[in-house]
């Protein structure tokens, strides 16, 4: 029989609770409740909140909201990753109710961001161009920012400020600034270290947990950047990964796991508290249980 390792914390960072309160607000005041985007990369959670009556928009129909009926009855909800400086504006227009649930480490960046444009900075962004939250940071840039690459070209004449996703894990963060500091042209460098403190802290536990386990099982939105961070963690250690997003993948997770005498379980910011609960008590039939 096996022993299980338990990384924390785990459960939604506090974004996301922050995010849920405000939520539960809305269904005692509001109608009708929309949300711009996923407020989060969990299918479990999304799907919960489709089933209470809440409708996801995307931005290309935001339009829609300005043509409802009674608008004091409807809401509008901005999901945790954010929405460029110029939707924002847009829905400001449209006269309804807006709960912003930006994550304060992210509001914090656009600030930064805003102010070295305001000061003449170009900002360098290190992050995935396609995310939701790097499309947010860089619209405060408006139009003074690039995303890193490692053969980026920059005039030697440039005063640059970096800055990055809140999700990145440290090696992949350091090694893009090493890159930077090194091999960039710049006249003057500013450098803003805008990782998410809790996201770190669970990058360091599968870290020091996948050197002594056999299996990691990772839980968590397959479209999650930190949830993918900590499965690339795991298995830079040479740990064996086990991906499981959905309760579908629950019997499969159970015969996999069955091979392994140590197996570690992390989950990511995203992945409600109680769906880690219900996978480590379905584990407990197959392996004894050790929490650390």
């Amino acid at each position: 029989m096996a022993k299980i390792y338990l990384v924390k914390p785990y459960g939604f960072c506090s974004g996301l609770k922050r995010a849920f309160t405000l939520i539960k607000d809305c269904e005692k005041k509001y109608s009708q409740i929309y949300l711009l985007g996923e407020l989060l990369h969990n299918p479990i959670v999304i799907k919960e909140l489709k089933n209470k009556g809440v409708k996801i928009i995307g931005e290309r129909r935001i339009s829609l909201l300005d043509n409802l009926p009674e608008k004091e009855k409807v809401v509008l909800i901005i999901r945790t990753h954010g929405i460029p400086k110029e939707i924002l504006k847009k829905i400001e227009s449209f006269g309804i109710n807006i709960i912003n649930t930006t994550c304060n480490y992210i509001k914090k960046i656009c600030t930064i961001v805003e102010n070295l444009k305001k000061e003449d900075y170009w900002v360098v962004i290190i992050g995935d161009s396609g995310h939701p939250e790097v499309k947010t940071i860089k619209s405060f840039a408006e139009g003074k920012s690039l995303i890193y690459k490692e053969n980026l070209k920059l005039s030697k004449h440039v005063r640059i400020g970096v800055v990055s996703q809140t999700t990145l894990d440290e090696t992949t963060y350091y090694q893009a600034l090493n890159n930077i500091i090194t091999n960039f042209q710049f006249n003057e460098l500013r450098i803003f270290n805008t990782l998410c403190p809790e996201v770190i802290t669970r990058q360091k536990e599968v870290r020091k947990i996948a050197k002594k386990v056999d299996l990691m099982i990772i839980i968590g939105g397959k479209n999650s950047a930190n949830t993918k961070r900590l499965k690339e963690i795991a298995e830079r250690e040479e740990c064996e990964t086990f991906w499981i997003s959905d309760w579908k993948e629950m019997e499969d997770l159970k015969t996999f796991a069955k091979k392994f005498d140590k197996i570690g379980i992390a989950s990511g910011t995203s992945t409600p508290e109680e769906f880690v609960d219900l996978v480590i008590k379905n584990l407990k039939k197959e392996v004894t249980e050790d929490e650390i």
